[in-house]
């Protein structure tokens, strides 16, 4: 009976079994998570929010503005005398500074247009808030760089022996011992291969020694967060492991040596290592999230709702100085036919007296 492992040809190994012909060549690699970066060009200042975002944030200032004319023009001093090409720029200016949050050169006189300054202020300190630190984060991350760039890094203590992920049984873990913690066992213990690729993604670990070909196969086809760092090193071979003094492994190497003579393997290996699903190292860097209307919806909403506020507010007064002017206006028509009727009392007393 013989077993056909992913096992490196050991010293320690050639103690307890005997192995096969190699079959093909094979190193350590250091596996960790893809580094992030963003590329920046002359208008990234715009990046933070998504482009629905920034056409809704200029129909709210469109709206504002027309508010504001609304609301303003028959009231405010400094409306009043405009023509409507002027007041409408002036309107769009005041809903402007308000939004980005350095305001304008008059105030609201009405109750409407204090109410909507209110929610304009609102709107601007979310946004301006959100936009800043939205901004921040596209600029720190510019150029972010993995933690590990070689096996050299771990070597000089770069990264905590806690963060070092191994797998325990492998020659990954026989060199680590042997030629780098030098007996340390404080590195953090993986169970299986498998393990190597869900602890870096969960965070657990920053990096993690591995096989070079299956490290390479599951990057490039299953784990596309992660990449390979620095150079390989360790250089084994891989080959079968068999019993000690097992008489068919003269057979056996036979029928390898053909097949690797033959093409077949390189094709075998071809078709499984050479395959690239999630694309070159140089995809690597990740794309910006973008701040997207969805997650303001809520802030708009209060904006609409104070705006719905501000314009029942703005008719409500407007109708109740039409209603008290009927009212003035009925008034003074009935004092005016009293007044006529007591002229023409006084006329018709007079009259009776010549009589």
């Amino acid at each position: 009976m013989f077993a056909c492992r992913d096992l490196a040809i050991t010293s320690s190994r050639t103690l307890r079994v005997d192995f096969s012909t190699a079959i093909y060549a094979n190193s350590l690699r250091l596996v960790v998570r893809k580094p992030t970066s963003i590329q920046l060009n002359w208008f990234s200042y715009l990046d933070p929010f998504s482009l629905p975002l920034w056409l809704t944030t200029l129909g709210c200032i469109i709206f504002g503005a027309i508010l504001t004319w609304m609301f303003e023009h028959k009231e405010n001093n400094d409306l009043k005398i405009r023509s409507l090409p002027s007041g409408t720029i002036l309107s769009m200016w005041y809903s402007l500074a308000n939004i980005f949050g350095f305001g304008a050169e008059f105030g609201a006189t009405t109750a409407a247009g204090r109410l909507l300054t209110l929610g304009l202020r609102i709107l601007s300190l979310i946004l301006m808030a959100t936009y800043t630190a939205q901004l921040t984060s596209f600029l720190t991350v510019k150029s972010a760089k993995s933690t590990i760039t070689g096996i050299n890094d771990i070597i000089n203590n770069k990264i905590p022996y806690s963060r070092i992920g191994v797998v325990s049984g492998t020659s990954g873990e026989e060199y680590f011992l042997k030629a780098i913690s030098l007996g340390r066992t404080d590195y953090y213990h993986l169970p299986t291969t498998q393990d190597i690729f869900t602890k870096l993604l969960d965070n657990t670990i920053d990096v993690a020694v591995a096989s070079g070909a299956s490290a390479v196969y599951a990057i490039d086809n299953i784990y596309c967060k992660l990449t390979l760092a620095g150079d390989p090193f360790y250089a084994t071979s891989i080959a079968i492991d068999l019993p000690k003094l097992w008489p068919y492994k003269q057979a056996l190497n036979v029928e390898l040596l053909t097949i690797k003579e033959s093409g077949l393997l390189e094709g075998i290996m071809g078709k499984y290592f050479n395959t690239l699903t999630c694309g070159s190292s140089s995809d690597a860097a990740t794309g910006s999230s973008s701040m997207t209307v969805e997650s303001l919806a809520g802030l708009f909403l209060t904006f609409a709702c104070i705006c719905v506020l501000a314009i029942l507010l703005h008719f409500w007064f407007r109708a109740k100085i039409h209603v008290f002017k009927i009212i003035r206006r009925r008034k003074q028509e009935k004092s005016q036919r009293s007044s006529t009727n007591h002229d023409n009392n006084i006329s018709h007393s007079n009259a009776v007296s010549v009589f």
